[in-house]
């Protein structure tokens, strides 16, 4: 039995934690339709006394079937945040579902501060 989870979520360096998850509407979802639009959001909140600058890139690893609408490269989405201290900060970039070619692919969102924390998530998503 394969499980997909909705979201992927990672707590980086004991003092931020990050989430990745794609959007219907409001709501996360797992398994995309080929033609349609949905929106790929990262939530990052910093658990640190400090403010902190973070670095997420997002990259698919098949653009044939899933590609980022507004970026310069529809295979990947580069965001940056200052986070104060105990705050959460949502951010989205449109992704589309363009075709199916596999019936799986997966966003890859690699998480770096400047305080030299890193990490990686890893999102599977099922295409139909």
């Amino acid at each position: 039995m394969n499980i997909r989870t909705k979201s992927a979520e990672r707590f980086v360096g004991n003092c931020i934690w990050i989430k990745s998850e794609v959007l219907e509407e409001d709501e996360a979802v797992a398994t995309l339709r080929a033609g349609s639009t949905y929106g790929h959001s990262l939530t990052m909140a910093n658990e640190a006394l400090w403010t902190l600058d973070v670095r997420a890139n997002s990259s698919v690893s098949d653009q044939r079937q899933i590609a980022y609408v507004r970026t310069r490269d529809p295979r990947t989405w580069r965001c940056r945040v200052t986070l104060p201290p105990n705050r959460e900060v949502p951010s989205v970039e449109i992704l589309a579902c363009q075709e199916r070619t596999t019936g799986r692919d997966a966003i890859r969102t690699k998480v770096d501060t400047n305080n030299n924390l890193s990490d990686e998530l890893l999102l599977d998503l099922e295409i139909k």
